[in-house]
């Protein structure tokens, strides 16, 4: 009982393999066999000859399993052997590849390098003739503009000059507009006075005109009435006498 306890403990404790739990279960079957036994037929030697035969029993199953783990365990090594000589051939076709492939991408990145090179130089040629003419096209514009100023000052110069001798003409041409203004203003001031003489000599000569109208009024004619048809004129002669008498 004693030993069917500890198989049972170290079977909790100790996880085994699938032919251990075959040789434990056997253990098991043979102490509950012997357990059952000892309740029957209790006798002295009858259960160390039945505990020296089941230990016989399990050494052998634990060889036989023994065996059959380490060929199951050379078996896997060997599968083991194989995968790392699969890997190692993998490995090193991979490294040549890499090593192919690393050496055509260093080909080809000095090639991209030098063609590089030769851009940058191509570059930094036509950025050279770009900069020089650039620099010519300024000190042409340069000299352009000031050529150019120097036109500009003189044309000013000109037109300054121009511009002062028109001034001259025309101060020189208000002046004689003014002279003459005033030649005619003295002349208009003249006339005005020739006017205001004849007016006056007019005015007076209407004055005496008026007086001699007064001598000349209707009343003091004697033609007036046939002016105003208050008689008639008659060719006949006693027509004549008859009007006579009637004025």
């Amino acid at each position: 009982s004693s030993h069917f306890g500890c198989v049972c403990r170290l079977s909790r404790l100790c996880p085994t393999p699938p032919a251990s739990r075959a040789v434990m279960a056997s253990r098991n079957r043979s102490a509950t066999t012997r357990h059952m036994r000892e309740k029957d037929e209790p006798h002295g030697f009858a259960e160390p000859a039945e505990v020296i035969r089941q230990m016989r029993k399990d050494i052998q199953n634990l060889k036989a399993a023994f065996r059959a783990e380490q060929e199951q365990r050379a078996l896997e090594v060997t599968e083991l052997k194989e995968e790392i000589c699969d890997l190692k051939e993998q490995v090193d076709k991979l490294s040549k590849d890499h090593h192919a492939t690393k050496f055509r991408l260093q080909q080809e990145i000095d090639l991209l390098a030098c063609q590089r090179n030769n851009g940058v130089e191509d570059l930094r040629s036509a950025l050279k003739k770009s900069v020089e003419q650039l620099n010519q096209i300024i000190q042409d514009e340069i000299r352009d503009r000031q050529n150019e100023a120097s036109l500009i000052k003189s044309r000013a110069a000109n037109e300054k000059s121009e511009r002062e001798t028109d001034v001259e003409k025309l101060q020189k041409e208000l002046e004689d507009h003014k002279d003459a203004f005033n030649v005619f203003r003295d002349i208009n001031i003249t006339f005005k006075g020739h006017i205001n003489h004849d007016i006056e000599m007019i005015v007076g000569l209407l004055k005496e005109v008026g007086k001699t109208k007064q001598c000349l009024h209707d009343d003091h004619l004697e033609c007036a009435k046939y002016w105003k048809g208050e008689g008639s004129l008659s060719t006949t002669k006693g027509a004549g006498a008859h009007d006579h008498q009637h004025s």
